[in-house]
């Protein structure tokens, strides 16, 4: 469970998932999780809320059933990233507003350095100031799949590499569009999450806030 410390928006419900017990999988279709009516947090769970699930997920309901096998789903779908093994494009290079491919390239090394090239990005700064000091205690790697040859509406937050290779600022980026934010990334909240890591909580914060319109 995210600390006290960690500043959410008003539209994040936690769920504890009670390291999984509470999730008992997905429907038939695929599209909703399933989770136990008894996991804390599951009563303030309602449509276009975002639920993050702890240790698990993140993603926005857009139904909340109470179904008779236990669980209380809210609907969402997960795609995960498929770069081509060739360079050929793939479904994720169409996915954002304006041009973007995706890549295999990768930080393997979890302690690798950090920089951030643009510090004056508000994601860094609401509802939580992110740091160097975030990316500590980070377990197995840092970032997958990072976004490559992108359009100059994108700004990049984070510069990392493995020793010997390339400074890389594909990890995650971010672009304005209309009224809101659109943003791709390839950090591995999917195992700092579970692994309790303050920081990757904090950062999950301001990704999900910036498309808040109130202030901090």
């Amino acid at each position: 469970m995210p600390s006290p410390d960690i500043k959410l928006t008003d539209d994040v419900v936690v769920v504890d998932s009670k390291q999984g017990k509470m999730f008992k999988g997905y429907s038939n279709d695929g599209k909703s999780l399933l989770l136990d009516k008894s996991a804390p947090g599951i009563d303030q769970l309602k449509a276009g809320k975002i639920l993050l699930l702890s240790g698990i997920t993140v993603v926005r309901a857009t139904q909340v059933d109470d179904t008779p096998d236990g669980g209380g789903p809210g609907n969402g779908q997960a795609t995960g990233p498929g770069a081509g093994r060739s360079g050929e494009p793939t479904v994720l290079d169409h996915v954002g507003p304006y041009p973007i491919r995706t890549s295999r390239e990768r930080v393997t090394v979890e302690d690798a350095p950090v920089i951030l090239p643009n510090p004056q990005l508000s994601l860094l700064h609401a509802p939580n100031e992110i740091t160097n000091r975030d990316f500590e205690g980070w377990v197995q790697e840092r970032s997958i799949y990072h976004a490559s040859n992108w359009d100059s509406h994108y700004e990049t937050i984070f510069s990392m590499h493995d020793a010997g290779e390339k400074e890389d600022e594909g990890s995650l980026i971010t672009a304005k569009y209309g009224k809101g934010n659109f943003v791709y990334t390839g950090l591995v909240f999917f195992r700092e999450l579970p692994a309790g890591v303050a920081g990757s909580y904090r950062l999950l914060a301001n990704i999900i806030a910036l498309n808040h319109k109130k202030g901090f």
